[in-house]
């Protein structure tokens, strides 16, 4: 099923059932991610119990215990003030559920990241390329949707009888007599979102599982695929993010030390000057300039009333998800009607983390990034250009998409961790490097 160059006399599929199994659900999970964002809630908890059956029939409990280090801690401090701050929150038990669910979603990253960096190799070759083969299919059908506009979609809707009603957002669907005329391109926007965060880990698994002759055009073929799905939607922080993240990667393979200061000016910057950065761009007026795509000048909007918002509990912030409990009467279902700027998030993780967690929450999202950069740094010249392209990727979308508390958007980070730690261990060979386990805790 899964082709490679291991030598199948040394190691008869016998030897690599587990790797085939774990390889086939990471592939069905990148896909099904791809084709619909919206199931990485329930595809996330599917592959962790693929991968905790892999392990307990091995009798392999080892893997499952991932270390804690300092990323780790201060996660776990992140998500413990998350849920401590329902006690000044509006709805107190908003905040715990939130911080709950979400700590939840990266502890079991986690464990599944620490997991597959303990595999065999005979092993991590089927689960590496269960990744790039995910990963390729999805795109594959993106590209097919932007181009047909998404007619895939549409005869699967009608032959399953959706009607108006059916399908949200109502303004992003064109109906008569019951019948789909067509979909708005936006409708994919969800579905582009990850393609940058899971791209580079695509990249460096084909190169540690392909044969050299084969990678030399795989990997070629898959950026540019990417980069056509990118370019070719409507999803503008998706675009920002591919050029941010080729523009680190190429940096980091001439000068890996700018590229990391690079990357840690900016997440310092992104996470504690937010608010003068978001007022500064309304008072400039730059939501009024005739060059700025509409969707931007909405943010700027919105970020401004926000940031206002922002300076009345700067320290601790109105307590975790109250952004929507506050606003959620509020949800738009177009774009056009974003100029009301009281969202259900501020399509700004930094801000979103400033406004209900205050300046305290807002430290220890610093410090997390900081801490992920330096685990980054330890992988060494041949792995670092692709986890800090995946880091500056990440923390564009980041910047302008959804909000932080979303269950598909929380899975799909905390996917793209565990795809990057399989793409690190098609590479890297465990045994020849004693801190491995440790890099991504």
């Amino acid at each position: 099923m899964f082709p490679n160059n291991l030598d199948k006399n040394v190691h008869p599929i016998e030897n690599r059932w587990w790797g085939v199994w774990i390889g086939t659900f990471i592939m069905l999970a990148t896909a099904a991610t791809l084709v619909s964002p919206r199931t990485l809630p329930f595809a996330f908890p599917i592959v962790f119990l693929a991968i905790l059956v892999a392990a307990l029939r091995r009798q392999k409990f080892r893997i499952l215990r991932s270390p804690l280090g300092g990323g780790s801690l201060v996660a776990i401090a992140f998500f413990g003030y998350a849920g401590l701050s329902g006690l000044w929150a509006q709805s107190p038990l908003v905040p715990p559920g939130h911080a709950l669910s979400a700590g939840l979603c990266f502890a079991g990253a986690g464990i599944m990241a620490h997991s597959v960096l303990c595999e065999p190799r005979r092993n991590i070759f089927h689960i590496g390329e269960g990744l790039w083969m995910g990963l390729f299919a999805g795109l594959l059908y993106l590209l097919i949707e932007i181009l047909s506009h998404q007619s895939i979609k549409l005869h699967f809707y009608n032959a399953f009888g959706f009607g108006p009603g059916n399908l949200r957002p109502p303004s992003y669907f064109i109906w008569k007599n019951h019948t789909l005329l067509s979909i708005a391109p936006d409708d994919l926007k969800r579905s582009i979102a990850p393609v940058t965060l899971f791209m580079w880990s695509g990249l460096l698994a084909i190169r540690g599982t392909a044969p050299a002759r084969h990678a030399r055009w795989m990997m070629p073929l898959l950026f540019a695929l990417s980069a056509s799905v990118v370019f070719f939607s409507v999803h503008s922080t998706s675009k920002g993010a591919l050029i941010g993240g080729a523009l680190i990667f190429a940096l980091a393979h001439w000068r890996r030390d700018w590229s990391e200061r690079v990357l840690r000016g900016g997440w310092i910057i992104s996470c504690l000057a937010i608010i003068p950065f978001a007022l500064f761009l309304h008072r400039i007026n730059l939501q009024s300039a005739p060059w700025v795509q509409p969707s931007m000048q909405h943010r700027i909007i919105a970020w401004n009333y926000t940031a206002q918002q922002t300076l009345r509990a700067p320290v601790f912030g109105i307590g975790a998800g109250m952004m929507y409990e506050l606003f959620g009467s509020q949800v738009i279902e177009s774009e056009p009607e974003v100029y009301d700027p009281r969202l259900p998030h501020a399509h700004n993780i930094y801000l979103q983390t400033w406004f209900e967690l205050g300046v305290v929450g807002a430290a220890f999202l610093t410090l997390i990034g900081l801490a992920i950069l330096d685990r980054i740094h330890r992988l060494g010249p041949r792995v670092a250009p692709f986890g800090q392209a995946t880091f500056a990727s990440a923390t564009i979308v980041a910047s302008s998409s959804y909000g932080m508390w979303q269950a598909w958007f929380v899975s799909m980070f905390a996917f793209a961790v565990i795809l990057f730690a399989i793409a690190v261990r098609t590479v890297i060979d465990q045994e020849r490097t004693p801190g491995l386990t440790h890099a991504l805790d």
